[in-house]
């Protein structure tokens, strides 16, 4: 269960949130002050968090779902048209329920419509998310009815904000970056965890955007976003097993891209920066992950602490706290 799933404006559409509980927010908030940029952004958590707190928010993501779904809540009145791929999309509906969608999704013209309608889209989908979306039973209700009912408590939990608004932008946060950084709350891609192209497959299909272009531009955080042209860094691990090659590759190139991000908050981070990290097992190999990201950022010139937060889902994994400072 996600902690944000029934909280206000949070719950309009929550996607996974690694480590970024309540308690950890509330934390951050305490002890740093200023603006905040999340480069990870993901459905709005921290954005959010930010506004109610009367802090100036910018957040990025590589994601377009991900970036509709955050403005849904940071910037609700920012323009949105649904291009929908319906060929792609038959196989994800019962067809009587796809045609009151397609209906519901022509009239759709603001990221707080679409963000609503992706959470509608999502529940009376044949997909399952537990955790990996698979084929399960079929929904039950009325689409049109679940639209205009979450659109109006959308709307009511947005008077929260006081007309607070933040920034939003579709980059790749390996490669871009704001020039001045003053406080950082994230939960980056966790190495061979989630295929952020196939849980959002539903939202970029009625976006217009092909997962397989999705996957393109994002990190590769597992063997489904790995590409023969993407740059990486050698990884000496002892990862075996018939996907050895593919681990090796897409962990390469997740390794490449957080080192060169870490590379542009050396140089941009005014106070402070909190990531929580997870680690990971490979082909039979562990990855200490958390003990990786802070080598590189240790070598770009921040100063580093690593705090555990608890222990994940599966046995042996372990959440971590990475805490990066400035030396200036």
């Amino acid at each position: 269960m996600n902690s944000w799933a029934e909280k206000p404006i949070h719950r309009i559409l929550i996607y996974t949130e690694h480590g970024l509980t309540p308690e950890v927010v509330e934390d951050f908030f305490s002890a740093c002050e200023g603006d905040v940029y999340d480069p990870f952004v993901g459905s709005g958590t921290v954005g959010v968090e930010a506004l109610l707190r009367g802090r100036r928010f910018v957040g990025a993501d590589s994601n377009p779902a991900a970036v509709v779904t955050a403005a849904s809540k940071i910037s609700p009145e920012m323009g949105v048209r649904l291009k929908p791929i319906l060929p792609r999309l038959e196989k994800y509906y019962e067809p009587h329920v796809l045609d009151t969608l397609a209906s519901l999704a022509s009239r759709v013209s603001t990221a707080l419509e679409a963000g609503v309608f992706f959470a509608v889209a999502r529940k009376f989908s044949l997909l399952r998310y537990a955790p990996a979306p698979r084929f399960g039973k079929r929904p039950a209700g009325d689409p049109a009815e679940e639209y205009a009912h979450r659109l109006r408590q959308a709307r009511r939990d947005l008077r929260r904000l006081r007309g607070r608004r933040g920034d939003l932008l579709l980059a790749d946060s390996t490669a871009w970056m704001p020039k001045r950084v003053v406080c950082v709350l994230t939960s980056p891609p966790f190495a061979n965890n989630v295929d952020y192209a196939r849980h959002t497959a539903i939202e970029l299909l009625w976006l217009g955007v092909p997962p397989s272009a999705a996957r393109n531009w994002q990190l590769p955080a597992c063997e489904a976003a790995a590409r023969s042209w993407k740059p990486a860094i050698e990884v000496n691990f002892p990862i075996g097993g018939k996907r050895a090659r593919g681990y090796r590759r897409f962990l390469g190139q997740y390794l490449y891209g957080m080192r060169r991000h870490l590379e542009l908050l050396a140089e941009r981070l005014q106070a402070e920066a909190w990531y929580t990290v997870g680690d990971s097992l490979l082909g039979g190999a562990y990855i200490p992950v958390h003990k990786l990201l802070a080598q590189f950022a240790e070598e770009a010139g921040l100063r580093t602490d690593i705090l555990a937060l608890g222990k994940r889902a599966r046995p042996g994994r372990t959440l971590y706290l990475l805490k990066l400072r400035t030396r200036r």
